[in-house]
């Protein structure tokens, strides 16, 4: 028989109301006592339990093409799907008129998807010099999605009109952040810690307070300063103009390619240098420093471009999906043909399936343009490839 409370307290207040109180770092934590009802002695003891939900997280590009001639009575709309495929979300944006004739930006977000159970979305506008200006947030729950909420945005057509920075080519583009939980467990840790029948009053009254274990941007700032000041290094990355001082382990646990440099009896191994002749400093640099921090500064599409084919020649797994999600998010007429051709060389389907979408989504822009009849010349199986999927697509 169990006795208890048939509600502790409403979900909406843990992930809304109440969020920054019940959920600080987006940890719920919860103390309970147990004992038994029929007054007898039980052995004390402290259990620990640790589950770890499974969140995903994706960021994409919306382009609103047109977006002056945008009315109040038309949507676009785009749907967006997740990588497993198991999930989907339907964004419809459109002008709502307000008092005063200001057309107010809305986004409607629905999905029919039951294994949802929380979506957050994070709208940025981004600027012709690439900042994201931060223009609505939500958090929605899984009948709130069934139904369909509506997000107005921090900012009306008016303004973004008045504000060139915001348009190029009459083109607005908004930057989409959304993660969202199915309720799926993707770890469960447990402890058990027995004491003594001296320690139950101590359990039993002590205020249970939650111990932070490490503190993981201490541990990533720890590791930069190492490899900054140059502490202990014992290996040296050298290109045609510039050395690097790095740390065998470092490296070796974060390459199986440097790995296998490491621990066999290479030449360069054995004088402490090895040459990279095929890597630029500043690519060498943003790969180092990804190793010892899994931080990546200030990326433009060409320095992810160049950091993605080092990251692949040296296993660097986790560098490369990083790049590679980064280009997907960084399509644009000119780099198209580019980024289409370094997936089809290091075999990426998936970066190369997205490229190809885009440039058939904009063929006019693109199949015209001189990158691609330089893609004819030196590939012309892969253009050819490309107009073919086009083709399929249309009949």
């Amino acid at each position: 028989m169990c006795f208890g409370f048939p509600e502790f307290i409403k979900r909406e207040d843990v992930i809304i109301n109440r969020r920054s109180e019940i959920l600080p770092q987006d940890v719920l934590t919860i103390c309970c006592t147990i004992r038994r009802n029929d007054g007898k002695d039980i052995e004390a003891g402290q259990f620990s339990a640790l589950t770890d939900i499974k969140v995903t997280r994706r960021s994409f590009v919306w382009e609103i093409k047109d977006f002056s001639n945008l009315k109040t009575n038309k949507q676009m709309s785009v749907v967006v799907r997740s990588p497993s495929k198991e999930a989907s979300i339907i964004l419809k944006l459109f002008l709502f008129e307000v008092k005063y004739l200001e057309e107010v930006i809305n986004i409607t977000v629905c999905s029919s998807c039951e294994a949802i159970k929380l979506l957050t979305l994070t709208f940025s506008l981004i600027d012709v010099e690439g900042n994201n200006v931060e223009c609505g947030k939500t958090e929605l729950l899984s009948d709130q999605l069934k139904e369909g909420t509506i997000l107005a945005l921090q900012i009306s057509k008016s303004e973004v009109m008045e504000n060139k920075n915001y348009l190029m080519k009459d083109c607005l583009s908004l930057r989409c952040e959304y993660a969202f939980s199915t309720g799926s467990i993707s770890e469960e840790i447990e402890k058990v810690l027995s004491f003594g029948a001296d320690y139950r009053k101590e359990i039993i009254e002590t205020e249970f307070k939650p111990k932070v274990l490490y503190d993981h941007d201490d541990l990533l700032d720890d590791l930069n300063s190492l490899y900054r000041d140059d502490t202990l290094s014992d290996m040296e990355l050298r290109t045609e103009t510039e050395t690097f001082r790095v740390h065998t382990t470092i490296l070796s646990a974060r390459s199986e390619v440097f790995k296998a440099m490491f621990t066999t009896e290479m030449r360069e191994t054995l004088n402490r240098h090895v040459y990279i002749p095929d890597v630029d400093n500043d690519t060498l640099r943003r790969m180092i420093l990804y190793l010892y921090t899994d931080h990546l500064e200030d990326l433009e599409w060409e320095s992810a471009y160049l950091l993605y084919a080092a990251a692949d020649k040296y296993a660097i797994h986790s560098l490369k999906n990083k790049c590679s999600v980064f280009l997907r998010n960084a399509f644009s007429f000119s780099n198209a043909c580019n980024i289409l051709k370094l997936a089809d060389s290091h075999g990426d389907e998936e970066l190369k399936q997205a490229v190809q979408d885009y440039i058939l989504a904009n063929d006019e822009d693109v199949i015209n343009s001189s990158e691609f009849e330089l893609l004819i010349n030196v590939n012309p199986k892969l253009a050819a490839e490309t107009m073919h999927k086009g083709y399929k697509k249309g009949k």
